[in-house]
């Protein structure tokens, strides 16, 4: 049982290294953006959530 959980401790440490060091460079899947365009879509993204929401409730105040 000893040797098992030993094993089972290394298999974990190994297992926690791969996740903090993966193989792959997965900066190259990311767009390559400057700060200000992704600003820039931050803000447009959170106007038309907040427009969906106003919407949204103007149309359930409107129905009851």
């Amino acid at each position: 049982m000893r040797l098992r959980r030993e094993v089972r401790r290394v298999a974990d440490a190994l297992v926690s290294s791969f996740k903090i060091f993966p193989r792959t460079d997965y900066r190259k899947y990311y767009p390559r953006k400057s700060a200000s365009e992704r600003m820039s879509e931050a803000w447009e993204r959170t106007a038309r959530d907040l427009d969906g929401a106003i919407t949204g409730f103007g149309w359930r105040e409107r129905a009851r």
